[in-house]
């Protein structure tokens, strides 16, 4: 029986990728599993002359022509079939057993809405310092330790959310999406919890991770404001600090990369001034 004739999809992997033409880019991510064991929405953004065609009965394709990773994942969450969810980028690279983890966690936790996990890099790393090694309720201040790629969700009750298509990789602001989206899920009282189970593999740099990169730091100054209104702007220097800190930064470059994340302040709220008139 394959999947699409099955009356409900127990579970669906929804993939943001871009400019595909074949789908063989399934066999890496799902190596240490079979790709027809699962049922995949692939969201493509791409244009008139990269059209991806699936002739998999278990493979849905949705070409776009919208940029950004939030429209994607918007999309995806749009057109979803399965009861519980898993978002993905296409350069992740599944462990054999990460839908047994990720349905049990659901199972478990019959009310939450969404469950984060844990990720590893290709040399076995686990991909940041997790503050809890246990099983908890998330709330705002551990949130921001979730990667997209690790966001699980029951479909019914994430159906009413979405990602801020100014936030994301091809957006104004290219990062804290799915930060957003979580702090939504909670402001609407949604049970999130996170599960210290490794379901995948990534690699190992993250452009989330280049923290004085002046791009990153004027959409995290973007972010902060969005988040904290005007506590942002201590946010933003808090954050510039904690760079300094690390060595990141020299003392001369401070107030410069500051001035990058009020710059990323000040065109989060002239965009926000424009949506409102």
């Amino acid at each position: 029986m394959t999947l699409d004739n099955k009356k409900d999809i127990e579970f669906e992997v929804l993939i943001a990728t871009m400019n595909r033409t074949s789908l063989d880019f399934l066999e890496q991510m799902f190596i240490n599993n079979s790709v027809q064991d699962f049922s995949i929405l692939v969201i493509n953004q791409t244009n008139k002359e990269y059209q991806l065609i699936s002739n998999k009965s278990n493979i849905r394709v949705i070409n776009s022509y919208e940029k950004g990773i939030s429209n994607s994942r918007n999309l995806a969450i749009k057109h979803a079939k399965g009861k519980v969810v898993l978002f993905a980028d296409d350069d992740v690279v599944y462990e054999n057993n990460f839908k047994s983890i990720i349905l049990k966690a659901h199972k478990n936790y019959v009310n939450a809405a969404i469950i984060s996990f844990k990720f590893i890099d290709f040399d076995g790393n686990l991909f940041r310092d997790y503050k809890k090694e246990i099983e908890h309720k998330h709330t705002s201040s551990t949130i921001g330790q979730i990667n997209s790629v690790v966001i699980s969700a029951k479909l019914e009750k994430i159906k009413f959310l979405f990602f801020d298509v100014n936030f994301g990789l091809g957006a104004n602001f290219e990062i804290g999406e799915e930060n957003l989206f979580l702090q939504d899920a909670l402001n609407k009282g949604l049970d999130i919890r996170f599960v210290p189970k490794v379901i995948l593999k990534h690699p190992i740099f993250s452009s989330g991770k280049d923290d004085a990169n002046n791009k990153l730091i004027f959409a995290r100054g973007a972010y902060c404001y969005k988040k904290y209104g005007g506590i942002g702007y201590l946010k933003i220097t808090h954050y510039i600090y904690l760079v300094f800190i690390k060595g990141k930064i020299s003392l001369s470059e401070f107030i410069p990369k500051l001035k990058q994340g009020f710059k990323g302040i000040k065109a989060y709220k002239e965009l926000k001034s424009q949506i409102n008139d």
